[in-house]
């Protein structure tokens, strides 16, 4: 027997990303939607992550070059981003042209700038760039002088540049202002516990005032503090017991919290010497955990974690940290600002195509592991340069106290959409239904998550149309609720919350 009362329930659908072993457990999914929180109303929503569109095209005659971790830095009139081996300079009025070329056409690069110069490096060798006088030309190695053989990372702090060499300790200081002079003296080895020749340095990254200098074992912070031959000086007080993956799993960001101050900050993925892998979080202090057990979970369970290929992005007053896993197909995104996890995807399964990103002349940029163009991104950009956006929620899973079963009367979803279509754009018919009326499936499952029923389809309103309710009803009986929720719809559409009317058997039939 079935109550006669229904009740309703304000069903927690707005979150991030939050896997389980077992769906049971409360697996829960956010793809291309990130959770918002205003910290005003106290309201948090689903909204819309930057869509994208192609916005130059540099010549690159027939070689398939693309972008590549780390090949993006902006400054106020000019900006260098790398495609392949190949290295481009954007003007102000956002011409493009060839500057030079470096080694190698695929992995890591860093970029630094200073002075007058850009320096880049790849693994091979160093390259610089004098900016005033439009001058490329590589870094003279040994035996002309001082400049590793390997050159991994490169960072700038008072005027230095500081490079470190692939599989060993050392750290390479350059001239003041001058990355094409090295001297032999100017330069250090970094260890720990006189532990030398088993922690090689993996980067070096410039947070404010402080040098952060990564190892496979450890993690010191060296300061500004010039001598006869050398300018920075190790803190004793700041050595923690954290290994980095690779220089591609750092990304360096500004953000601050709901109107605080904006500090640098690093994100990396960390691991320890029992091989646990978390998403950690500092600014040259004591780095903290950011990632949840279940975001643990999934980075140790990845086939090739150290493939990871990161990056900061600012969207809509948020700060993420975008972390794309080469090999395992994945790209997981922390939400800098309101502390949250959430999925990246490309087309339907493919990780994000996004490869390195930089803020230039008011506009989002980024480059692109797919292809030689150079993307603008855009909260107003409807998909990804004619690709739909695959934007899913599955959500908590749902029981009521001793298990019973329920009847599912009605699940309510509650948007707010913007002005969905620009200019003479028409519906693509795939995504819409009675004309301009885009619409969203739900899937059902009845098992804890692990499989969900053919879709169910409803209306998002009409476009233009600001706040809609859409309703789903007679959705059947179960002891468990999961339910999936997904759109391709190339609209603005922000989910703000649900609520799920039901009712309970009372045990008496």
């Amino acid at each position: 027997m079935y109550s006669d009362t229904s009740q309703d329930y304000s069903f927690p659908i707005v979150g991030g990303s939050n896997y389980q072993i077992s769906g049971a457990a409360d697996s829960q999914i956010a793809i291309n939607w990130y959770p918002f929180y205003d910290p005003i109303t106290k309201d948090w929503a689903l909204y819309h992550f930057a869509g994208s569109k192609k916005l130059l095209s540099p010549d690159v005659g027939e070689n398939p070059f693309y972008g590549r971790c780390g090949g993006c830095i902006a400054l106020i009139d000019t900006a260098y981003f790398i495609l392949g081996n190949q290295v481009f300079q954007i003007d102000s009025v956002f011409a493009i042209r060839n500057i030079g070329s470096i080694n190698t056409v695929v992995g890591t690069v860093s970029m630094c700038v200073g002075g007058n110069y850009l320096l880049i490096v790849d693994g091979t060798g160093g390259w610089t760039y004098d900016i005033p006088n439009d001058d490329f030309q590589p870094v003279p190695g040994p035996p002309a002088q001082a400049f590793p053989s390997a050159p991994q990372t490169c960072c700038q702090q008072e005027g230095y540049f500081l490079v470190n060499d692939a599989n060993t300790q050392a750290v390479f200081q350059s001239a003041f202002e001058n990355p094409r002079i090295w001297n032999a003296l100017n330069r250090f080895t970094v260890s720990f516990d006189s532990c030398k020749f088993s922690s090689p340095v993996i980067a070096t990254r410039s947070i404010g005032s402080r040098v952060i200098i990564f190892t496979s074992t450890f993690i010191q912070v060296y300061r500004y503090a010039p001598n006869l031959t050398l300018a920075f000086k190790r803190d004793g007080n700041l050595v923690f017991g954290y290994g980095v993956l690779s220089q591609g799993s750092i990304a360096v960001g500004t953000s601050g919290i709901f109107g605080d101050a904006q500090p640098q900050f690093c994100m990396f993925v960390s691991q320890t010497s029992d091989g646990t892998r978390k998403i950690m979080q500092t600014s040259g202090d004591q780095p903290q955990v950011v990632s949840t057990p279940s975001i643990d979970y999934r980075l140790n369970q990845l086939t090739k974690p150290e493939e990871c290929e990161s990056y900061t992005w600012t969207e809509n007053g948020q700060t993420f940290a975008v972390f794309n896993f080469r090999t395992d197909k994945q790209t997981i995104v922390y939400n800098v600002t309101n502390k949250t996890f959430f999925d990246l995807q490309y087309r339907n399964g493919e990780r994000y195509f996004g490869q390195s990103f930089m803020f230039f002349r008011n506009k989002k940029l980024m480059t692109s592991y797919l292809d030689g163009f150079v993307y603008e991104m855009s909260e107003n950009f409807l998909n990804n340069d004619g690709v739909p956006i695959r934007r899913v929620r599955i959500t908590n899973n749902f029981r009521v106290s001793g298990y019973k079963k329920i009847v599912g009367n009605t699940l309510e979803l509650y948007f707010q959409q913007g002005v969905g279509l620009v200019g003479l754009e028409l519906p693509d018919a795939q995504f819409y239904v009675n004309g301009a009326n885009p619409y969203i499936s739900l899937y059902i499952s009845k098992d804890g998550g692990q499989s969900f029923s053919e879709p169910l389809q409803a209306s998002l309103g009409r476009v233009g149309e600001r706040i809609f309710t859409t309703r789903f009803k007679a959705l059947g009986l179960s002891k468990d609720w999961t339910f999936k929720i997904e759109t391709f719809a190339p609209v603005k559409l922000y989910l703000m919350g649900a609520n799920f009317n039901f009712t309970v058997a009372d045990g008496s039939g």
